[in-house]
């Protein structure tokens, strides 16, 4: 019904919906510093937003008008951990919304017809700080369920209020808040859908898998035990260890011995299957004096990732 994957809208300052059947007047708008790059993780486009002020997207007017029955998904990435912000909202000001916020490791979707006082929620735990990962909400009628990479995390059985007591020609952003005081949402974006229908637990989990990443993040080194007082100075301390595309790039002291050196993978959950050299790598050391490839698999597919020595 709607789908923004933001793959044509490079350089532009529209968003296009791309869903079949579909003509431009679902397409959205940027405002401020958004913008539409390349990310080199997942690499796709994606929406970014930078924070700053007036930097958000904007959804055609009237567009979640009365759909009190319906799936909304959307891959998201948070780089706050902290402060007032909406990351995707619809509603008609302060006092009528539904608003989703993933703000650290928390995720929570709320409606309400009353301001913030009287919010019936849904919430769960998902991903650190700067990790990608999917958000589903199912509305049906007064039912609300919050899915986070394709798994049911919470659900309210009876909000009391349907979309549809929201009123009309609402508004709808993604990264801005409908409280004038709030912040404007730090992170990006991309494969933000919205079904006019209640999804299945298994399409939900289909698609959450179908672009999820099998590598959630790594260690390289060990962590110190009181990492600000020795500020990366012990022999297995990796200062940095970062996830560029297919590549991990990290630093650690030059004086270890780098034919051992710790390794800790943070994967998507329990089903991906790592391999090094043919052999099943749940964690431990490895030699990095050269570079070292990451076999994992996942939901029928199998991505590669290197360790650069």
């Amino acid at each position: 019904m709607l789908t923004y994957d933001f793959e044509t809208d490079l350089g532009k300052r529209v968003i296009t919906d791309s869903a079949t059947g579909n003509d431009t007047q679902d397409n959205g708008r940027l405002w401020g510093n958004a913008e539409v790059v390349y990310d080199e993780e997942r690499e796709s486009n994606v929406l970014k937003l930078d924070g700053s002020a007036h930097a958000y997207a904007e959804l055609p007017m009237g567009f979640f008008d009365k759909r009190d029955t319906m799936t909304i998904s959307m891959d998201v990435r948070s780089d706050a951990s902290s402060g007032n912000f909406f990351t995707f909202a619809f509603g008609k000001d302060d006092q009528k919304y539904d608003f989703m916020r993933v703000r650290g490791t928390q995720v929570r979707n709320a409606l309400t017809t009353t301001s913030y006082n009287s919010e019936q929620e849904v919430k769960g735990t998902g991903a650190s700080t700067g990790q990608w990962q999917n958000v589903a909400i199912v509305i049906d009628g007064n039912l609300m369920k919050l899915y986070i990479d394709g798994k049911l995390v919470s659900a309210n059985e009876d909000t009391v209020i349907k979309i549809t007591d929201l009123g009309t020609d609402l508004l709808a952003y993604l990264g801005k808040s409908f409280y004038s005081p709030d912040g404007y949402f730090t992170g990006s974006f991309d494969n933000v859908k919205v079904y006019n229908c209640v999804r299945s637990e298994n399409d939900i989990k289909d698609e959450a898998w179908s672009t999820a990443s099998p590598l959630k993040g790594v260690v390289i080194g060990k962590l110190s035990d009181n990492p600000i007082d020795l500020r990366g100075t012990d022999d297995h301390t990796a200062v940095f260890s970062r996830i560029k595309g297919k590549d991990i790039v990290s630093y650690v002291r030059k004086d270890i011995d780098f034919a051992a050196v710790p390794v800790t993978l943070s994967l998507f959950d329990d089903t991906v299957k790592v391999t090094v050299d043919g052999r099943q790598f749940t964690g431990g050391s490895l030699d990095l004096r050269k570079d070292v490839e990451l076999k994992l698999e996942f939901a029928g597919k199998t991505q590669t990732y290197t360790i650069k020595k």
